[in-house]
């Protein structure tokens, strides 16, 4: 999948739990410039961090993809 994909998919299960950058981040342990880079395509997240979004998101009321 590409990266361009991954950030969006990120973005739009975000906004569809209605949690902010700064929530996921801390969620994940991360700064929230971070993770706004991360969104806007300036870095590439490492695995870890995918899995712990990944997390953060199940626990908040969807699965994954099917949201998107």
């Amino acid at each position: 999948m590409k990266l361009e994909k991954k950030n969006r998919i990120l973005y739009d299960l975000r906004k569809n739990l209605s949690l902010t950058q700064g929530e996921i981040a801390e969620a994940i342990g991360i700064g929230e410039t971070h993770y706004n880079s991360i969104e806007n395509q300036r870095i590439t997240p490492s695995k870890k961090i995918l899995e712990k979004c990944s997390l953060v998101i199940t626990v908040n009321g969807t699965t994954g993809l099917e949201a998107a």
